[in-house]
């Protein structure tokens, strides 16, 4: 794909939507402005004065939104997709590991949830005898299991059922205003009619 073809029609020169790429790519702006636009012995705050006037055109940023939709949309499938794994993981039914007599079924005959819920296996030959005497007397497998009470943590943190932390805040999400200001008032006291006894 050319540069060119990425261009909207109405909106940024080549070099606006290079520098857009390069933010794109992970460069801070001021990197990429001096990538793309190439200033002779600018100083670094000038370059930075120049990229963050650039970042603040409506086009460009309106060009980034447009840039991040797919990456936005790819990692939302992702995390969708490592949640459905974890719900997998969580649903497993070791019961359904083994055939009606309580041997294991093969890996390839596991259902969907079962088969997410594998860390890791083991398979080896059993041998009896030694030398010229010894033969293959049976299989050894063995299956570690995926921390079942660790998958739903991560599930529940993901779906903020729950929070390592608590964050409190004022009215309309603002933060909560704290003063340590201490007020004294000076009262003089009040005189009665009465008469003190001396």
């Amino acid at each position: 794909m050319n540069l060119t073809d990425t261009i909207p029609a109405q909106t940024l020169t080549l070099k606006e939507e290079a520098f857009c790429v390069a933010v794109l790519a992970g460069q801070n702006p001021s990197k990429a402005y001096r990538e793309v636009f190439k200033p002779r012995r600018a100083k670094a705050k000038t370059v930075h004065e120049m990229a963050s006037r650039l970042m603040a055109k409506h086009k460009v940023r309106t060009r980034l939104v447009e840039l991040l939709k797919p990456v936005i949309a790819k990692a939302q499938l992702s995390r969708e997709r490592w949640l459905e794994h974890i719900a997998n993981i969580i649903e497993a039914d070791v019961r359904k590991m083994f055939d009606a007599h309580g041997n294991p079924l093969e890996i390839t005959e596991l259902a969907e949830n079962e088969a997410a819920a594998i860390a890791g296996f083991e398979f080896y030959e059993d041998f009896e005898g030694k030398g010229e005497s010894r033969k293959a007397v049976g299989y050894t497998k063995k299956f570690k299991l995926a921390d079942r009470l660790r998958a739903l943590e991560l599930y529940g943190k993901a779906q903020c059922y729950y929070a390592e932390k608590m964050v409190l805040t004022g009215a309309g999400g603002q933060p909560i205003e704290v003063s340590n200001n201490i007020t004294v008032e000076f009262v003089e006291p009040t005189k009665t009619s009465a008469s003190v006894p001396q």
